[in-house]
C-alpha cells in the first residue's frame, strides 16, 4: 500500500512486480496511476485487492513506459481506499460465514429471480469446493461472491460439507494443465 502510494505521487511508470507465498503477481503504472494488475489466475481490480491483502513477500519495481492494457480506469487513490474496505468487508464475512474447514454444495439449481451473482455461484458449486477455491475461480469481486453466498446459506440453496468431500488436488491450478499432459501421455 505505502509503495503504491508513493510510486503514484511521484508519477512513476513500470510494473511493480511482487513475489508472494500465494504466488507471484504484477502491477503496472502509467504515470502514477494503476492501469493494470494480475494475480496468479487473477487480473484487474480483483489481482490488485488480493496483493493489497499480502503482508510477507518479495517486490521490484523497473521503471520505463512499456504499453500496458489499460484494463483499470479507477484513480489511484480510490483504488487503494476501495481495496482497504473490501479487505476488511471480507475478513468480517469470513468470519460470520463460518466456512473454514468445509466445502461448499448448491442443493438447488437457480431460480429464474436469482440475481447474476447468486445464479454463478450456484452453477459453480455444483461441484463442492472450498470458499478459497470459489473466490479464486469467479472473477467478481471476493466481497459480491461473499454476499451473495450469504445469502443462499440462508435461503438453504447451498450447504456447508465436509471438507473430506472435497476432490484432492493432485497440483495447483496452474500446473494442473502439465499433469494433465503427462497423464495422457503415460496412458498411450
Amino acid at each position: 500500500m505505502d509503495l503504491l502510494q508513493l510510486l503514484a505521487m511521484n508519477r512513476r511508470s513500470g510494473t511493480l512486480s511482487i513475489n508472494t507465498r500465494a504466488g507471484a503477481g504484477e502491477v503496472r503504472i502509467k504515470t502514477g496511476e494503476i492501469v493494470d494488475a494480475v494475480f496468479r489466475r487473477l487480473e484487474r481490480e480483483k489481482a490488485l485487492y488480493r496483493l493489497l491483502g499480502e503482508t510477507e513477500g518479495t517486490f521490484s519495481f523497473v521503471g520505463g513506459s512499456p504499453q500496458f492494457l489499460e484494463r483499470i480506469r479507477t484513480p489511484t487513490s480510490s483504488l487503494l481506499m476501495e481495496g482497504l474496505r473490501q479487505l476488511d468487508e471480507c475478513a468480517r464475512w469470513r468470519q460470520s460465514l463460518e466456512v473454514e474447514g468445509t466445502a461448499l454444495l448448491a442443493i438447488a439449481p437457480p431460480t429464474a429471480d436469482a440475481s447474476e451473482t447468486s445464479a454463478r455461484l450456484l452453477e459453480v458449486l455444483t461441484t463442492p469446493r472450498t470458499l478459497d477455491e470459489l473466490l479464486d475461480e469467479m472473477t467478481l469481486h471476493d466481497l459480491a461472491v461473499m454476499e451473495a453466498l450469504n445469502e443462499l446459506l440462508d435461503q438453504g440453496l447451498v450447504r456447508r460439507i465436509a471438507s473430506s468431500a472435497v476432490r484432492v488436488e493432485l497440483a495447483d491450478p496452474e500446473r494442473m494443465a502439465v499433469l494433465a499432459a503427462l497423464a495422457k501421455r503415460a496412458a498411450r
